[in-house]
């Protein structure tokens, strides 16, 4: 299990937050954020992947995709996926 242990010395900036109802033949777009992201999995089944990792999220679990890692659709899907706000640490000054 991966896991992230951070401290609070820099600020946080909201960067987006939202809902994504996903129609029949959805596969997620293959992309590497400068955000981690959580999403839950509200309803239906979500199939992706991180580094080459397979995940399945089904209704009420989360997934929390890191920094810098590419993520990406395996297979599609009809979900509905919200993502709650992610943020980004504010560059020093």
């Amino acid at each position: 299990m991966r896991y992230l242990i951070s401290d609070n010395a820099d600020s946080l900036i909201h960067v987006s937050s939202g809902q994504l109802l996903n129609q029949k033949n959805f596969v997620h777009q293959r992309r590497n954020l400068d955000t981690f992201v959580i999403i839950i999995c509200i309803k239906g089944v979500l199939y992706i992947a991180q580094d080459d990792r397979r995940y399945v999220l089904t209704e009420n679990q989360f997934l929390i995709l890191f920094s810098g890692h590419e993520h990406y659709g395996y297979r599609e899907c009809v979900s509905l996926a919200q993502r709650p706000p992610v943020f980004r640490r504010s560059p020093k000054e």
